[in-house]
């Protein structure tokens, strides 16, 4: 599994999952820092604005979606860019951007999943069964992932740093 260096917990389901996504995707990077984490809970309040959008009675819950989009879209953008084409001072190892994305999954389906709707209607049961179903499988098939896939691919991770 890759190494993960974190700045802080955030929430216990958030942080593994990032880490957990980068381990099927993207064997040999390294994970740094808690941006799955952090992803997760911004994808996660995003949820719970969409759902209740009609019940806020919040003035500017549009812009505080499009910012919350464009910063996280930007921060992505970097992440990206610095997995491909990394700087050349200092010399270190090409971070993954995968536990962003893992973050954004986990966020919406567990912000749909736990954050529960103010008029909750039929077809939000039926979301939240779907979601929690696709969470749980992504936890497991990650998990089922780093038992079985490393020995079965022959992939040498690199030395610690």
């Amino acid at each position: 599994m890759p190494e993960q260096v974190c700045h802080g917990d955030f929430c216990l389901h958030c942080l593994p999952a990032g880490s957990l996504a980068v381990s099927v995707t993207d064997m040999t990077a390294p994970v740094v820092g808690s941006s799955g984490g952090v992803y997760a809970l911004v994808s996660a309040h995003l949820a719970n604005v969409v759902m209740n959008w009609s019940g806020m009675k919040c003035q500017f819950k549009l812009f505080r979606m499009a910012m919350a989009l464009v910063c996280m879209s930007v921060e992505f953008g970097r992440a990206v860019w610095l997995r491909f084409y990394p700087p050349a001072f200092p010399p270190c190892p090409n971070p993954s951007f995968v536990a962003h994305l893992g973050g954004v999954a986990v966020g919406l389906t567990l912000g749909v999943v736990v954050l529960q709707n103010y008029e909750q209607r039929l077809q939000e049961q039926s979301l939240f069964w779907i979601f929690f179903s696709v969470y749980t499988l992504f936890i497991f098939c990650g998990i089922f992932w780093n038992i079985f896939a490393y020995s079965l691919l022959d992939v040498k991770l690199p030395p610690p740093p």
